[in-house]
């Protein structure tokens, strides 16, 4: 026992007042203490204020692991039954994706000691093979590279991750090997609580994935039937994920619809509830009430055998009679109601301010939006678009295509244009690529062509960029393309019209606008 509790037992034994006023001064000191500390503290996370929130305090993937599987499971039946959920997919993919992205082999010259002529006969030939093999991608021969690119763009929208498994395919038929199966994300899992897998994926201490866990399609979960893929081997990759983190740690990816889904079942309820009622308005013309004797009196309309519902048949036209002490009361509840509109258009906003879209680009409504507040919305859109295509181009399309491109060294069709050592020694330079993302559609041609004219003029972007931002294509090509349709047009002139072609201008003279 303590010096302070012994005394306090004294004084209650001799001094119970002097006790008293020891304790409540004690009292009054802890309570001055406790002020003092709340002075330091956010209040928002006082007890008091906010009762009922339960917040998020788990490791991430400790939260993930119990949560996720339902959260797929709803995030898909919304995309199936909810014709805004199909639409927001449907818009973020073909912003993101489009037709594809643009592969353009980008290995420099200083890097590999070589010439800019024979460097260019290796982009050539590089970007042949890489069209040729995109018609062949699929393992599944379903469809092409890019139908596998719009469908892993989808997918890890719907699930919040996919994953992309590089197969080799023996057939005749193929020139190349190589072809992509995706891998939807349930397919990858563990059992909950597994300590040396986070659903599916097995980590190294730094957190990167180095295996996965694959069950076949129909296979029961947890019942042994699954095989486990490397994601390295010596010879390159061989399966990986695609997903945006939201936290450090975080092992699988979220669906997109996830912070939204209680506000899609808010807005189904709501619809719902409006249309019923005003299914209900349509069906009910009138309501006959009754006064005195007449209420006692059977009704004339006819009842439905089987359900015993009452059923009246009305007619154009008609004139009925009503019984003595009978009246006509309009039946007319004004549904759907004067904020049926406001409603739906709130809960809208908030679903989309979820997924990062814009309501105009979203609900693809543009009758209240004038020049710049759709520019504006757009170019804000394009944020969330850009961080998209940058993380499919360096986790997904880069490692592919590299692989590709080994394959094709190895078949030998570089020969004459790669020397053996110089590929060894500068494998990555030489799988180099840059991606061309999918153009940006005009809000104002004139206004943005006339913008990228006087960028390029100031020294603010290139012509390079300017046409990835807009035409989705590297500027090269599409000079080499104007060029040859410039000939072309020279040539049919001349074979049709028997024109000869317009001299060309002297250098450093003529040719120029007055």
């Amino acid at each position: 026992m303590n010096l302070s509790t012994l005394t306090d037992r004294i004084l209650g034994a001799v001094a119970p007042r002097l006790a008293l006023r020891r304790e409540s001064a004690r009292i009054m000191l802890r309570d001055l203490r406790t002020t003092e500390e709340r002075r330091l503290r956010y209040r928002a996370a006082e007890t008091h204020r906010l009762r009922e929130w339960n917040g998020v305090t788990d490791e991430t993937d400790a939260e993930l692991e119990l949560d996720l599987p339902k959260l797929r499971e709803r995030s898909r039946e919304i995309v199936q039954n909810s014709p805004l959920a199909a639409g927001i997919i449907g818009t973020l993919v073909d912003n993101v994706v489009g037709s594809g992205f643009e592969c353009v082999p980008s290995p420099r010259a200083d890097r590999l000691d070589v010439d800019e002529t024979a460097l260019d006969k290796f982009r050539d030939r590089a970007k042949d093979l890489w069209e040729e093999w995109s018609e062949q991608a699929d393992a599944t021969a379903r469809t092409d590279f890019s139908g596998l690119h719009r469908l892993l763009e989808r997918s890890a929208l719907e699930g919040g991750d996919v994953f992309f498994h590089l197969v080799s395919i023996e057939d005749k038929t193929r020139t190349f090997r190589t072809a992509i199966e995706l891998l939807e994300a349930e397919r990858v899992g563990s059992p909950v609580g597994d300590l040396e897998w986070r659903m599916g994926v097995k980590r190294d201490r730094f957190g990167a994935p180095t295996h996965f866990r694959v069950f076949g399609e129909g296979d029961q979960k947890w019942s042994g039937q699954f095989k486990t893929y490397p994601r390295l081997t010596a010879a390159g990759l061989v399966m990986d994920q695609y997903m945006i983190p939201l936290r450090p740690g975080q092992t699988r990816g979220i669906p997109i619809f996830a912070p939204a889904l209680e506000f899609f079942d808010d807005l189904r309820g709501y619809v719902d509830a409006e249309i019923t009622a005003a299914r209900a308005t349509a069906c009910i013309t009138a309501i006959v009430k009754r006064n005195g004797p007449a209420a006692a009196v059977p009704s004339r309309a006819t009842r439905d055998a089987v359900t015993g519902k009452m059923i009246e048949e009305l007619q154009p036209g008609q004139i009925e009679y009503l019984e003595p002490g009978e009246d006509i009361v309009p039946f007319n509840p004004q549904r759907p109601g004067m904020i049926f509109d406001a409603a739906v258009t709130s809960l809208v906003r908030m679903i989309l301010r979820a997924v990062g879209l814009p309501f105009e680009l979203g609900a693809l409504d543009f009758s209240k939006a004038n020049y710049s507040s759709s520019r504006a919305s757009i170019l804000e859109a394009r944020r969330s678009f850009v961080v998209r295509q940058i993380t499919q181009a360096r986790r997904v399309l880069q490692p592919i295509y590299r692989a590709v491109l080994e394959e094709a060294w190895f078949q030998g069709r570089f020969k004459g244009i790669v020397k053996e050592p110089s590929w060894a020694a500068n494998l990555a330079e030489w799988t180099r690529a840059d991606w061309g993302f999918p153009g940006w559609g005009w809000v104002d041609p004139e206004k943005e062509i006339n913008s990228s004219i006087l960028a390029v003029k100031a020294g603010l972007s290139t012509r390079s960029i300017e046409a990835k931002k807009w035409a989705g294509r590297n500027w090269s090509d599409l000079l080499e393309a104007g060029v040859r349709e410039e000939v072309k047009i020279r040539e049919t002139r001349k074979r049709l019209l028997n024109e000869d072609p317009e001299p060309e201008p002297e250098p450093g003279g003529g040719g120029g606008l007055e």
